[in-house]
Formats: structure tokens, sequence, C-alpha cells
């Protein structure tokens, strides 16, 4: 068993807590259990035989004071949840990709942003982060990112002598999506070729493949003519250019995936070589002005937003829309789903690890669009 002393000089042995409650005659919750949070029962108290637990007075005398669970803070360093955060996440965000930790980091921001960061660590309650989460604006995706980092937050906070609790963990904490952003529009047609040719001619083949062929940012940023077979109109999406300009040679889902594309695609990458002509080793997109082998995520995005916002300038009758260039590829899977195109062949081709992630992309039909569906099919009697 590993023991270790947190900072307040409290002795701990990591293992699962077992015992009684004295305040309330009922088993210790292991989220809940209070000072001994990572303590092994039967060796903390082995005349107990690891059921019921002794006085305080008593548990006092033994292994020194320690606060009681109904005195909340006492005996606590005190410190404020956003002076805290920018420590955790100093020593914790060292980890994993770039775009893991950008994300760490803006997750703790919104933190830090929130009503709790004035708060002492020890003074914040499960109603606390209750409110905190309804306070999220976003999906279930941003309210779960936003409560697992708070909850590795208090954890620490926890181990190391600020809480005596992590109220993240208690119970009744739950996912809140009362203030979901609204959901926006999906892009026209017309819209989307008007946004297109406010592109770099460069620029203008990337949002194709993203479109007719569902290929996502960095894929094509780190697609390059040795992928692209014109004899069999293939493209192997394999390699991926990931944020700040690391190369990969994998994409999302860890493995090389061969995809189709229309000849009217392939005339249009076609058309792209002659212009910005490259070795079978090079890159397909690259930005002639300044002269790097390969575009970031990033710049496909910025130039996408620019185009966005210069395409409408005096158009008369349309207004401009909030689409994203991660939308083009939402667009690909809608458009094979309104041809009745099978959804598990719209998975492979969107290169989903499950169908529930295609599913969140596909079009929903209309109950009038559904009639017209039913009454296709001559009926023999």
């Amino acid at each position: 068993m590993e023991s270790y002393t947190t900072p307040s000089g409290q002795e701990r042995h990591r293992g699962r807590p077992r015992g009684i409650n004295p305040e309330k005659g009922k088993r210790w919750p292991s989220k809940a259990f209070d000072a001994w949070r990572n303590a092994d029962w039967y060796d903390r108290y082995p005349e107990g035989g690891g059921t019921t637990p002794p006085p305080w007075e008593a548990h006092n005398a033994l292994y020194g004071a320690v606060a009681a669970p109904t005195a909340r803070g006492a005996g606590l360093r005190p410190i404020a949840l956003g002076a805290f955060c920018d420590s955790w996440l100093e020593r914790h965000n060292v980890d994993g990709q770039p775009t893991s930790q950008r994300s760490r980091a803006a997750q703790v921001r919104k933190i830090q942003e929130s009503a709790l960061a004035d708060m002492v660590v020890s003074a914040i309650n499960v109603g606390d982060v209750k409110a905190f989460l309804a306070s999220v604006v976003g999906g279930e995706s941003t309210v779960q990112a936003r409560l697992s980092v708070l909850r590795a937050v208090l954890d620490a906070a926890v181990d190391e002598g600020y809480a005596a609790r992590n109220p993240a963990r208690g119970q009744g904490v739950k996912i809140q999506t009362g203030n979901r952003r609204p959901k926006a529009r999906e892009i026209t047609r017309d819209e989307w070729a008007l946004i297109v040719k406010a592109l770099p001619e460069w620029l203008r083949a990337a949002a194709v493949l993203s479109t007719y062929c569902g290929l996502r940012a960095g894929e094509v940023c780190g697609l390059k003519w040795e992928s692209v077979n014109f004899e069999t109109n293939r493209i192997l999406v394999r390699d991926v250019i990931l944020e700040g300009g690391v190369e990969r040679d994998r994409p999302k889902y860890g493995e090389a995936k061969a995809i189709p594309m229309t000849p009217e695609v392939a005339e249009i990458l076609k058309a792209h070589r002659s212009r910005v002509p490259g070795k079978r080793a090079d890159y397909v997109f690259r930005d002639p002005d300044s002269g790097r082998r390969f575009l970031t995520p990033a710049d496909v995005r910025y130039r996408w937003k620019m185009a966005r916002k210069a395409a409408f300038v005096g158009v008369d009758g349309m207004e401009p829309v909030a689409a994203r260039w991660h939308d083009l590829r939402h667009m690909f899977a809608q458009d094979l789903v309104t041809r009745g195109v099978p959804l598990m062949h719209v998975m492979r081709l969107m290169r989903h690890a499950k169908v529930a992630t295609t599913q969140r992309y596909t079009w929903d039909p209309e109950v009038d669009d559904l009639a017209v569906m039913m009454n296709t099919a001559p009926i023999a009697v």
C-alpha cells in the first residue's frame, strides 16, 4: 500500500475507503469520504475491523487532528479556485497533443471567468457546481468537458489539502443543457458558391474536397499528391496536419482509408494541379505567397472566415451566414442521406468509428418529405 503526506500534514493511504459515518450511522460513500478520501479503512482502523471507526477524539489522539465533515473547511488551507487553477494548469497541462493542451487551458479560463473563481476551494459545495454547469452555454460535449476539468482541478485540491471533498463528484451533479447554444442553420448551395468564389483560387479545390468527399480541415492540409489516384478516382486519407503545424501520418481514428471522388471532383483537382504544380511527395494545398510547405487548419479557417465576410457584400436579398469550414463536411453527410444512401455507408464515407456519430450530422426529414418517401413504391395487390 502506498502512503503519502499532504502539504497540510495529513497522512494518506491509497485504497478504497470503507466504514460507517459516525455522524449519520450509514456507510461512507466513497466519493464523499471527507478527510480520508484516499485512505484504506482497514489500515486506518485495525481495532474496528474495518467496519466501525472510533470516536473523533480517539481518532485525533491516534492519528492527529483532522477536521470533522460537519466543520466544513476547518483545518484546510484557504485558496481561491481561480488562483489554484493557475498552479494546476502549470503542473498538469504538459502531456498530450497540443490541441488537448489548448483545449484544457481554454476550459480552465472559462472556470476562472465564472463565479467559482473568487470562492475559497473548501467552501464550494454541490449547489455551486450545479449553478456553474447551468450557466455554461453549449451542447452536452461542452458541458461535459467543462465538468471533467473542474473535477480534475478539485481532485488535486483535495489531495493537496485545500478541500476535504470534491463537490463536483457529489450526488446530483449532472450535465445541464438548458442553455444550449442555438443550432446554426444549414448553409445553402447558393451561399456555398458565393463563399467559395470569395476564397483564394488556390484554396477553392480544398473546399470542394470537404464538401463532396467529407475531408476534415486537417486532412485537407495533410493531403499529398501521392495519395491522389486519378486512374481509380480514389483519395487515400492518411496524412494529417494538426493544430500548430504538427505533421501526423495517421488520420483521426488511426487508420488510413481510401475514399472515392466523383469525376467532377477529379477534374477540379487536375485543374488545381496545373495552377499549383507539385511533386508526388508535395502537399496538394500550399499558400504560394507564404512559401511554406503546407497549410495548417488555422490557416484554412481564417481564409474561410475572411471569404465568408466578403462573399455577401453588395449581394441583395442574402444575409451573411455563420458557417464554419467543418460545416462543409456536414453538408456532405446530409446530402448523402437526402439521396437515400444507407446510414452505414455514410458512416464509412465519413470515416466515423460509431454510427451514433454519423446520426448527429444527418438530415432530419420533415413529415411531408417522409410522406413522399412512403408513396414512391407501388402497392401490388
